[in-house]
């Protein structure tokens, strides 16, 4: 890593970590992006270039300085089924990928029955449901 990138890094460290204790991101990892799998995107040059230079590695990096050397704390909640679980009343969604990216509830008694809602948004708000849950779980495990 070249000393520009680290003091690009470190600058947007400090502006985080005044304005945030708390950081809730799923771990990227770049094998899961270049597996080989229907619906794949990407090509084989951009999978080689991904795998050489490993930006995995470098969000690692930067993520590790900052909860170490600013104090910030940092939720990784598992990522498994917060796209296609309705974020009103947690029932899975059959998702129809690739065409579809709106999800719907199934269930008619739902709220959010009558509405399509974009699955990045639902993925988001359903990890951080997920890391409140982790909170809360490690704070009841302190307390016994």
């Amino acid at each position: 890593m070249t000393a520009m990138v680290k003091a690009e890094h470190k600058k947007h460290m400090a502006d985080i970590a005044q304005n945030a204790t708390l950081i809730i991101m799923s771990k990227a990892t770049v094998l899961d992006w270049v597996k080989r799998r229907k619906g794949r995107n990407l090509n084989a040059a951009t999978t080689r270039l991904l795998l050489r230079f490993n930006l995995c590695w470098m969000h690692d990096f930067f993520v590790q300085n900052m909860t170490f050397n600013y104090g910030v704390s940092l939720l990784s909640p598992h990522e498994a089924f917060t796209t296609n679980t309705c974020m009103v009343c947690h029932e899975y969604i059959k998702a129809n990928i690739p065409p579809h990216r709106f999800r719907k509830c199934p269930d008619d008694r739902c709220h959010a029955y009558h509405f399509g809602i974009h699955r990045e948004l639902i993925g988001g708000l359903n990890q951080i449901v997920a890391a409140e849950c982790q909170v809360r779980r490690k704070l009841a495990e302190a307390d016994q």
